[in-house]
């Protein structure tokens, strides 16, 4: 669609700062309650979220829009570090999540003597789990792939 100033691609960039962090909040704050709210798991997560926060920050700032020749269509640039801690930033910080989340679940099975067997089928297909517990770990599985 033809935008007669490019800038606009800016203000639109503007966005993301709000959108990715206040997203993965919602993770920040299942996987500090699945932990009992230990300290130490809350200070790690939430530096990890909050530097999520600051790298979302900066992708704004190193952002632009190039018109395309004589048209009035635009393209948006971004600098190969804003390209790069745009999908680093969150996609470490969603690793993690999710890993902590699927070692909290899993003390929450059934199997009192578990093997390496039995905690894969936990921590995959949500096997031996409550219901209510099954039902967290899928969704934090859905929002990672």
């Amino acid at each position: 669609m033809p935008i007669a100033n490019c800038e606009y691609i800016r203000y639109i960039t503007m966005l993301y700062p709000f959108t990715i962090p206040l997203a993965i909040l919602p993770f920040v704050t299942r996987v500090s309650a699945l932990y009992g709210n230990n300290k130490y798991v809350v200070g790690f997560f939430s530096t990890t979220w909050l530097v999520v926060l600051g790298s979302c920050i900066y992708v704004p700032i190193d952002t632009s829009g190039q018109r395309i020749g004589a048209t009035q269509y635009c393209v948006e640039f971004k600098s190969s570090m804003a390209n790069e801690i745009q999908v680093l930033c969150p996609f470490v910080h969603d690793t993690l999540i999710f890993l902590a989340t699927a070692r909290a679940i899993m003390k929450f099975s059934y199997s009192s003597d578990a093997s390496m067997k039995d905690g894969i089928r936990v921590m995959i297909l949500g096997r031996l789990l409550p219901r209510f517990t099954k039902t967290i770990l899928r969704d934090g599985q859905f929002y990672y792939l």
